[in-house]
This record gives C-alpha cells, structure tokens and sequence, in this order.
C-alpha cells in the first residue's frame, strides 16, 4: 500500500541513501506449470524524475517463475526510521471493499477489541492478503503507469496459481480524495506477500490470518522489513 505522503528531503537527489533495495528472490519447484516467459517490458524507464527505472530492476531482478514455488524466506533488513503515527493510523483507518460470498464486505483494520475468529464474516476467518501495484513508496505516478504495473503484478498472481479478485482501499473521511485499487489474494501466506511488496516497492501490505489482520512494513524508507503492526478487523456498515 503506498498511502501518499511527502518524502523526505534526504531520499532525493544526490542526498539519495546509496543503498540498493533488497529482492526477495524465492527458490521454485513446481516448474511444470511455469514454463515460457513473461513479457514485463514496462516502458517505466521515462519517469526519470521519480527515479523509477522500474523496466530494469525488474527484469533484471525479478524472475517471474520465483513466486510458483517454495514460500521464500523471510529476511530482515534495518529501515531508515519506525513508521509515523499519523501514517500508521491512516493503514489502520483505511476502508476495504472487499467481495465475498455473501455481497460486498466494507472493514477496517481500527477495532477496538480483537473478535472471536468464528464470530467474523467467512471471508475474514480464512488466509489472504490485500496488494496493491499503484504509487510505489508513496510517491504519485501516473495513472497509466499504475495501471501497468497493476495489471503486471495481477499476472504474477495468476502465474503463482492464487484466486485474484479486485478490491479497493480508500480514506473514510468525506473530504478524503485518497483511493487506491487492490487485489485480494487467497491463500497467500505472510511471506509471500511480504516479497511482493518489496518487488513492487510497498510500503506496507495487509495480511491476515486465523482472523487476525497485519500490516506488514515492505520497504526499508518506510519502517524495518518485516515489521509487523497487527490490527482488529471492525466491520462496517
């Protein structure tokens, strides 16, 4: 999730950390079913002021076939400062439109008090996570870019053999302009879901399990890797 904030001043320009951003790159076995290529020409490389050669570091560090196997291991890797509050509020307070069997289910990850699994709607007692392609560490792109990345990462999904279905995160507040497009993953388990949003340069994803939903730091300009801020699920009207 990319909610967007102002970056600081020392993540650009020459002030840049000289730091590469940490791949996830899990081993596979289940070759058969991942033969052939993916086509990940992303023609990105022309964001030049956002400093998104995304075309390169994805094929160059990406490979498409990692994600049908083994869950990856999971790494930890010092960030440059903890999460703002304020920021961290704001993952808790954004409103899922999430579908499920029974029609449209709207939550949030602010309860106040964590629910009895089997007091939750059927679709939040069982494992998946919320992922989302769009405004990489919180920097805005363009919409047509998101959509490409979007549409990339829904593939990956979909070549990794998981149930894909569109969801929408956005801020409750009336005057709030914020929206992001998502999708929700089935049965992805916390590692995996941390790789790819470290793939897709996150700052944070949405995972659950057993009932009880996390938010889970991607990216080292956001928080540590790995860090985990667990939530209640508070369904709403």
């Amino acid at each position: 999730m990319g909610r967007i904030q102002p970056q600081p001043a020392e993540l650009h320009g020459e002030n840049r950390p000289n730091f590469v951003p940490l791949i996830l790159r899990p081993e596979f076995d289940r070759t058969a079913g991942c033969q052939g290529s993916l086509d990940l020409d992303l023609d990105l490389d022309r964001d030049r002021d956002l400093d998104l050669d995304l075309d390169r570091d994805l094929d160059r560090d990406l490979d498409p076939r990692a994600f049908c196997g083994e869950r990856p291991r999971r790494h930890v890797l010092s960030g440059v400062a903890s999460m703002d509050q304020n920021l961290l509020r704001s993952y808790l307070g954004t409103v899922y439109e999430l579908p499920s069997p029974s029609g449209l289910l709207r939550v949030s990850l602010d309860g106040e008090l964590a629910s009895e699994p089997s007091a939750l709607p059927e679709l939040l007692q069982k494992p998946f996570a919320v992922l989302t392609a769009y405004n990489p560490r919180s920097m805005l792109l363009p919409r047509k870019v998101n959509e490409q990345r979007h549409v990339v990462m829904r593939d990956l999904l979909v070549l990794g053999v998981y149930r894909v279905e569109a969801c929408v995160g956005y801020e409750e507040d009336p005057d709030g302009t914020w929206r992001e497009p998502a999708w929700l993953v089935h049965g992805m388990d916390r590692d995996e879901a941390t790789a790819f949003g470290r793939v897709f340069r996150q700052n944070t994803v949405l995972v659950c399990k057993a009932g009880r939903p996390e938010i889970v730091a991607t990216d080292p300009t956001c928080d540590d890797l790995g860090k985990t801020y667990v939530g209640h699920w508070r369904v709403r009207g």
